[in-house]
């Protein structure tokens, strides 16, 4: 599924899905591209279909159920393809809002910026995400808590080059009027 816009695509309480494989492509020149608030609870039951062996034991299939709304690459059959997303919005935002972005395969954002990554589900690999926090909430001890320091400071280093910053004090904001902040040299005296 390809879909281009000049302008914005907001999908409210709606849903855009590809099920049983299939691709998607959304690219937006100059607005946004919003995932919507749809509930994630929201359903679509399609005619029930039952299949039954010769024993007459029958099974509901459910192979085409889904539910929530949103952007979502679904594999809703066995044997489907997993299916990769590409968001583009080369002049706006890619936010997955309330609703959420699912993605079976491998997930490829270009945009300004993202919003709501927290709410971005991706089984392959993800490109152009902000990085997840690392953080565990497990912490019994003060070694583990050390330890869990230690790892996170290192993942940081590797993640983000260092930088140096200058510092040059001008003044120590006190009037010179006052003694206590006055600080006699050679030059001049405190009064």
């Amino acid at each position: 599924m390809n879909i281009f816009t000049d302008q914005s695509l907001l999908l409210a309480q709606s849903r855009i899905f590809t099920e049983q494989g299939g691709g998607m492509t959304i690219w937006s020149s100059n607005g946004d591209i919003n995932a919507g608030k749809g509930a994630k609870t929201t359903s679509d039951e399609p005619t029930p279909i039952y299949e039954c062996d010769e024993d007459f034991y029958c099974t509901r299939d459910a192979r085409d159920e889904v539910s929530g709304a949103g952007i979502a690459t679904i594999q809703t059959i066995d044997g489907a393809p997993k299916s990769s997303v590409y968001l583009i919005a080369p002049r706006g935002t890619v936010d997955a809002g309330a609703a959420g972005i699912r993605v079976s395969g491998d997930l490829f954002v270009a945009a300004l910026a993202v919003a709501n990554a927290n709410n971005i589900q991706v089984q392959g690999k993800s490109v152009g995400l902000p990085p997840q926090p690392v953080t565990n909430l497990t912490l019994t001890t003060a070694s583990t808590a050390a330890t869990e320091a230690a790892l996170i400071t290192s993942s940081l280093k590797t993640q983000q080059p260092q930088s140096v910053v200058d510092v040059e004090v001008t003044g120590f904001g006190g009037a010179p009027e006052s003694p206590a902040l006055c600080v006699p040299s050679s030059l001049n005296s405190c009064r």
